[in-house]
């Protein structure tokens, strides 16, 4: 059996300067919710006894709210290689406390305080700061295409994750951007566009790792854009790109 374990394409320090200017995801981040809300559907669908859950790979943060509300008794961490995009979450999260907080002081005792409190961590996903069988959920949302290695990064999270506890994750597949490449493939020959891992090769390195009984689905998602520079904008936010 062969696995694709690594992209030659993709330069981690690139991909850590385009997350340095968070103003530049922001156009692209409706499909990261829409493929986020699509995953919690399935999410629901498990039982788990749950303390400990990690985002990897969080960026700004978007999900941890979704979490915290779906495991109320469980501590949950945000981690990614961002400052930039860490600092942004943490303002944002302020920001919205404070305006609960003026809120809630209408209704509620002078002693009552709102939590601000966002539980953030600037670390490598693919080198968690976590014991071995430490988390019971490993939750990321198009993060794990961005590595060249995912299967090295796969293998960390089975190491991290106690057994019985879950890993979710969501990609882009080999079809994404198709019409883009074939654009691209009529003016020259150069590799404009990374090629996606196949959600079986990814199940090959799930099995890999030592994650049992892994499970994979595909959804296509058809996007129209009114103008290239807007699809080119998102198409490196949200991948395709980071040369």
């Amino acid at each position: 059996m062969t696995i694709q374990s690594q992209h030659p394409a993709i330069v981690l320090s690139n991909t850590r300067r385009l997350f340095s200017h968070p103003h530049r995801l922001n156009g692209s981040a409706f499909l990261r919710r829409e493929i986020a809300d699509r995953m919690r559907e399935k999410l629901a669908l498990v039982k788990l006894e749950v303390s400990r859950v990690v985002d990897a790979g969080c960026g700004a943060a978007e999900d941890l709210p979704h979490l915290r509300q779906t495991f109320p008794e469980a501590r949950v961490i945000g981690l990614d290689a961002s400052e930039t995009l860490l600092r942004s979450a943490k303002q944002s999260a302020n920001a919205a406390s404070t305006g609960v907080e003026k809120l809630m002081k209408k209704f509620l005792p002078s002693s009552w305080h709102a939590s601000n409190e966002i539980d953030l961590l600037c670390a490598n996903f693919a080198e968690l700061p976590f014991a071995s069988n430490s988390l019971d959920v490993i939750w990321s949302n198009l993060a794990l295409h961005w590595h060249p290695q995912p299967d090295f990064v796969l293998k960390e999270w089975r190491r991290s994750l106690r057994v019985g506890g879950l890993c979710m994750f969501s990609c882009f597949g080999p079809d994404t951007l198709k019409e883009l490449r074939q654009a691209f493939a009529d003016v020259d020959e150069q590799a404009h566009l990374l090629d996606f891992i196949d959600m079986h090769d990814f199940g090959d390195m799930a099995v890999h790792a030592g994650l049992a009984t892994p499970v994979m689905d595909m959804e296509k998602l058809s996007l129209r854009y009114e103008k290239i520079e807007q699809l080119l904008a998102d198409v490196r936010a949200l991948g395709g790109n980071p040369l």
